[in-house]
Formats: C-alpha cells, structure tokens, sequence
C-alpha cells in the first residue's frame, strides 16, 4: 500500500524539495508543532502538484505514470479522489494556522501548479515562462513554509530567495536537456541545446558575485553567503565538464543535490 501511495505521487522525484520547506521554518525559532505542519503542507502540496501534472502529461503525450495506468483500467473515480486528497488535506492545514499572507501565497502555487500543466494553458509549453514557473513554484514552497510559521520577512528570507531563484534556474535547464525533445516547445529548444549549455554558467557566477555583496554587506548573513558561494563554486567546476552529449540527467540529480540535501543541514548550524 505505501509503495503503491509513493509511486503514485513519485515521492521519490519531490522529496528533495520538500527541504526547502525544512530551510523555510528554521532560520527563525519558531514552535515544533507549527513547524511540523508548514513541512506536512509542502509534502501534500508537492502530491498534488506532481499527480496533476501527470495526468495531464498522460492527456497530451500518454506517458505511462502510475496514474496512466489507472486511466486504462477505467479508474477515473480513484485517481480523481488520489489527486483531490491532498488538495483537500493542505486546505486543512491552511485553516489550521490561517493568515491572508499565506493563503495569497498558497493560492498563486496553485495557480501556477495548475497552469503549467493543464492542457489548455500548458505553461510549461511555452519558452521562459515554463522555466519561470518551474523555478517560481518551488520557491514558493519555501515562502509559503515561512510565512506559515512567521509574520514578517527578514534578511535571511530575502537571502534564499535570491539564492533558490539563482539555484533552480540552470537546474531546470538541465532538465529540460535530459528532456530534449523536438516537439516539445520549451525555453531549450527556442534557444538552441549548445546555446542553452552555455547559459548554465551565468547564473553560478551571478551566485558568486551576489554572495560576495552580500558577505561584505551583511554581518548577519556572513556565514550564509560563504555557503553559497562555496556551493557556487563546486557547481561551477562540475558545469564546466557539461558538453552537447553528455548525461544531462546525472548533472540535474548530482547539482541539485549539493542544495536539496546537505545544505539543508549546514545551513542551519548557525543562525
């Protein structure tokens, strides 16, 4: 039953993100329990997100997810209950610890959730906007974890801001290389697969050059943008070796990682 459930929502493709979240309720102290349920809602969020999408993506190009499947052996009812469950399960935790600010934020990830794959909107079918919305939804699962747990924003809000922004960019590039496909419109086929290569490296320096600022700036994010720029660097060496032909997949999986898994520990060894 739980396999069946994590195959289902491809827990295995998400849980990752569900860290950005993590960052979200930690840089202030706040309460356990309340803390518990901004990580509960990102994993809910995150479930629906990915069992829409696939639906959809069964819709328009019949990929064969688990939710396909389902579709073939005629059970509609179910997957429409296993997509509206955690739909309905978020809703709770919304009212739980209800404020406007959240739900504006809550209401703009559904939207662009909704947006980027349903068949007669497919955000992600058009080039930019479907890395835009990409990188924009899951930094909203951060946004929408703090200000579940905090009133206002400060500076270490505003700091990973600018760095998931500045992180997910080439990552979604990537993922759109291990993706290319020529009838697919996307921002990599506009662009051409050398030129949307070339471009992975502007972002990490950009990373470079904002943490810089931001160290000399900010006494209080001193230890932060040493983190960045430390990650930047490594992620620069390992872009370097990226060419036309190479295994754009492992490069998505290895540099997300440097962010989605030990970052979430270090940087929260101080602040």
């Amino acid at each position: 039953m739980l396999k069946d459930i994590i195959e289902f929502y491809r827990v295995k493709n998400w849980i990752k993100i569900v860290g950005l979240a993590v960052i979200g309720v930690t840089i202030n102290y706040t309460n356990l329990n309340t803390s518990a349920l901004a990580i509960l809602q990102s994993v809910f969020l995150l479930s629906f997100l990915f069992a829409y999408h696939d639906l959809n993506d069964y819709k328009v190009e019949r990929k064969k997810y688990p939710i396909g499947k389902l579709v073939e052996k005629s059970q509609h009812k179910k997957v429409i209950i296993l997509i509206i469950l955690p739909l309905i399960l978020s809703l709770v935790v919304l009212l739980i610890n209800f404020s406007l600010r959240y739900m504006f934020f809550y209401i703009i990830f559904l939207i662009l959730a909704i947006g980027y794959s349903a068949p007669k909107i497919r955000l992600g079918d058009v080039p930019f906007v479907d890395v835009a919305t990409v990188v924009s939804i899951f930094l909203l699962i951060f946004i929408q974890s703090y200000f579940y747990v905090n009133i206002q924003p400060n500076e270490k809000f505003y700091f990973f801001v600018a760095w998931i922004i500045l992180f997910y960019i080439p990552l979604e590039i990537l993922h759109q290389l291990s993706h290319y496909k020529k009838e697919l419109n996307s921002m990599v086929l506009f662009l051409k697969k050398k030129n949307s290569v070339k471009i992975l490296r502007y972002p990490i320096i950009l990373t470079v050059l904002v943490g810089i600022v931001i160290y000399l700036q900010s006494q209080t994010l001193q230890y932060y943008s040493l983190i960045m720029i430390m990650f930047a660097i490594i992620r620069f060496a390992m872009i370097r070796k990226v060419g036309k032909n190479v295994n754009f997949e492992k490069y998505r999986h290895g540099m997300g990682g440097l962010f989605e898994g030990l970052s979430y520990i270090v940087l929260n060894l101080i602040g």
